[in-house]
């Protein structure tokens, strides 16, 4: 008869409070993701605005991408993220399907131009739903919502 073998999971544990709770240590992070359907494919250079709260941010990026000092384009500030695609394939499988925001700005614009041409101008109040991976006692408590920006490429 053979033995079944089991590997056990030890998640770090923290004391929450005077009662005895133990906490894990799982993190989380505010955010808001913005997907682009379909995601950007189309040759030229990009340029994303992102006002988030009366604070603007930018990016550039151009397809097909082009490595320039181990980076694909850049941004001007922190509160803005792509996200690329196919930088090891063909340039036609070059893609950016979305954006991410790591904060829960209420009052967001979103604006995309392509070569200097505006392919995108919207604005949106995002409903953001609350996340507790270890439960609200014990923290971090994170706000996260998602978004759609249909294109027409």
């Amino acid at each position: 008869m053979k033995s079944k073998g089991f590997i056990f999971f030890m998640l770090p544990l923290i004391s929450c409070g005077e009662g005895g709770e133990y906490c894990t240590e799982i993190g989380c992070m505010d955010g808001l993701q913005i997907n682009f359907t379909p995601a950007l494919t189309t040759a030229g250079t990009y340029v994303f605005t992102a006002t988030l709260d009366g604070v603007t941010e930018s990016c550039q990026y151009t397809i097909p991408f082009v490595e320039e000092n181990g980076e694909y384009g850049s941004c001007d500030g922190e509160n803005l993220w792509l996200t690329i695609s196919g930088t090891a394939l063909d340039e036609s499988e070059h893609s950016i399907p979305e954006m991410y925001i790591p904060s829960s700005p209420t009052d967001v614009s979103i604006a995309i131009t392509r070569d200097g041409v505006e392919i995108v101008n919207q604005n949106f109040q995002p409903e953001y739903e609350e996340f507790a991976p270890n439960g609200k006692e014990c923290g971090p408590i994170c706000y996260s919502a998602g978004l759609t920006i249909d294109l027409m490429e």
